[in-house]
Order: C-alpha cells, then sequence, then structure tokens
C-alpha cells in the first residue's frame, strides 16, 4: 500500500487556491469532514456539474481531492497537516502558496513529479510547454490518457495558484514571481513534505532546499539542524555545512 502512493496518480481536476484555502480554515476552526464536505458542495454547486447529483462527477471528484489535501490526508502526514494548519493560521494570505504546495505534492507525488518536471525545464530554456512536461511525465507514469489528463490539470492549478503564467503562445508557460520563503520552521516543514513524495524519504539539505520542485519559491533561512518541532525528520551529518534530512 506504502509503495501505491508513489504510482498512483489521483490528481485529475483543475483545483483553485481559494478552494484549499476554504477548506484548510475549515479544518484549523474543527469543522467535521462531513461539514466541510457538505460547504464545499454548496460552493461548487454552480461551478462544477451543475445540476448533477451523481457521486462520480467532476465536483464530487474535485471535494475528494480538496479533502484529501487538507482535511483527511493519508495518515502517514497527518503530523505534517497539523503543523501545516498551525502555519496557515499565521501566514499571510499571499504566502500560503507554500502550504498548499507542500501539502499536494505530499498527498499527490504525482503532483510533485510534475512540479520537477517544470522546474527542470525552466532551468534549461526559462519557459516549458504543456507537451514538453506531458512527455516526461509519460515517461515515468506511462502513456496513458489518465497521465495527460492528469498533468493538464495539474498545469492549470498551478497557474490558478500563481506558480506559473500563460504566455501568448498557447500551450507555453513561464515562471511567476517566487514567493520569498525565510522563516525556518515553514521551510523545514517544506522540505519535511518533499520527502514524502519519495519512497526513500531521504536527501541531502542543500538538494531539497535547490529542488526544482520548489521552482515557484526563494528559500533564504536554512541554517543547521530543524527546529526542535521537526521530530519526524532524522538529522545525519554528511559534511561540515550539510546534512541528510531522513524520515523517521
Amino acid at each position: 500500500m506504502a509503495r501505491r502512493r508513489y504510482t498512483s496518480i489521483g490528481y485529475n481536476r483543475d483545483v483553485k487556491m481559494y478552494w484549499l484555502d476554504f477548506v484548510a480554515d475549515m479544518v484549523s476552526k474543527g469543522s467535521l469532514s462531513s461539514e466541510i464536505h457538505s460547504a464545499l458542495d454548496e460552493l461548487l454547486k454552480d461551478k462544477l456539474s451543475v445540476n448533477s447529483t451523481a457521486k462520480r462527477s467532476s465536483r464530487g471528484k474535485t471535494i475528494t481531492i480538496l479533502l484529501k489535501t487538507w482535511a483527511h490526508p493519508d495518515p502517514v502526514l497527518e503530523s505534517l497537516r497539523d503543523r501545516g494548519l498551525m502555519l496557515f493560521e499565521i501566514t499571510s494570505n499571499n504566502a500560503r502558496l507554500c502550504l498548499h504546495w507542500g501539502m499536494t505534492i505530499a498527498q499527490y507525488p504525482f503532483c510533485a513529479v510534475v512540479a520537477e518536471t517544470i522546474g527542470r525545464l525552466f532551468r534549461l530554456q526559462g519557459e516549458t510547454n504543456a507537451q514538453e512536461v506531458q512527455r516526461r511525465v509519460s515517461e515515468r507514469f506511462g502513456q496513458r490518457e489518465t497521465v495527460s489528463r492528469s498533468t493538464r490539470c495539474t498545469l492549470r492549478s498551478f497557474v490558478d495558484w500563481g506558480a506559473i503564467k500563460d504566455t501568448d503562445k498557447k500551450g507555453v508557460y513561464q515562471a511567476a514571481p517566487k514567493v520569498d520563503v525565510s522563516d525556518p520552521t515553514t521551510i523545514y516543514w517544506m522540505l519535511e513534505a518533499l520527502l514524502h513524495t519519495t519512497e526513500s524519504g531521504a536527501g541531502m539539505l542543500s538538494a531539497l532546499v535547490t529542488s526544482p520542485a520548489f521552482f515557484p519559491f526563494n528559500m533564504d533561512g536554512v541554517h543547521g539542524r530543524p527546529p526542535n518541532e521537526f521530530e519526524k525528520i532524522e538529522v545525519i551529518p554528511h559534511s561540515w555545512d550539510d546534512f541528510i534530512l531522513k524520515l523517521k
């Protein structure tokens, strides 16, 4: 079951940032999952699957993604989610992208692969196009319509979140202005989220901070060991100025 997290896709809808804000806010206030589901159904009823009551409608699938991101993620991510909600309550609206980004890639490692692919292409050529992202992601997950659709949905979500920008050329994207993240607690929370996207659950601190999967962010404030609240991370000295971070 654990390996299935890294090989499944699951992210097959265009998700808006304010929907994620809505769910995270309700969870942080202690709302029950059933209450959040009903509130989302009301919020989205005139936006998705209008007049439909089918359980597997576009609205229902979108609600499932939103709930799994913040309301009831995989059990292994519950501690990450809880600490993310604490940060959510004290983080300004324009900086909440890093929290939604972290929970999304942790819950849906497929999205981390798409993000990493985009980040690598931005480093190579300054922009990217949907076809190139589709091709590279398909090399990893297979040439399937499910993969193509989910890649498109992830790209469109990233546009809505302000991580990438449309250009005058259809299907071509540029990086949006980066979000500065300097709070060490937030940065290490994001690094922990990234560790959850791989089966090894480990990585060099220097490599994690500069991962292409974090292309929308500038991170400054990582010095030495993680703060004490990160008891879920094992810190292994590697060199005089670098560490291996590993999930316990």
